[in-house]
């Protein structure tokens, strides 16, 4: 489940970089770029963004790292596709669960109906032997 929300954050990342980059080439190292960025989930606050280049990405275990544009581009896309990868995985081991499920409850329903038949071949009675006295009471 991880890496369904690691996909689309990854990809919201990178098209972020590339909008600070394009503002640069704009208008040139002392570019800003207004936006909005959320604090929580309903909660958004208007920013100032100075593009200078460079972006601090979050790797996580309270661990930043400064990247260029370029350098964060292509990390970024390293990983985005280290994670699709995973996720197709996955997926592919979920389908390959499911069928397995679905096998062994067939299997479960045939040991059942077996120990069923097997109950009543003991006890003396017999499938057909209850269907004919269903015919003749009636």
């Amino acid at each position: 489940m991880k890496a369904k929300l690691r996909v689309p954050e990854i990809e919201k990342t990178l098209t972020i970089i590339k909008q600070l980059e394009k503002a640069q080439e704009e208008a040139g190292e002392e570019a800003t770029l207004d936006t909005h960025y959320n604090l929580s989930d309903v909660l958004y606050a208007r920013a100032e963004v100075q593009c200078s280049g460079t972006v601090c990405l979050w790797l996580g275990a309270q661990v930043m790292v400064e990247f260029t544009y370029a350098e964060a581009t292509a990390w970024l896309e390293k990983h985005l596709e280290r994670a699709r990868a995973r996720l197709s995985s996955t997926d592919e081991d979920l389908q390959h669960l499911r069928s397995n499920k679905i096998l062994t409850e067939v299997a479960i329903a045939r040991v059942y109906n077996y120990d069923i038949k097997r109950k009543k071949a003991v006890n003396g009675h017999s499938d057909d032997a209850g269907v004919e006295e269903e015919k003749t009471t009636a």
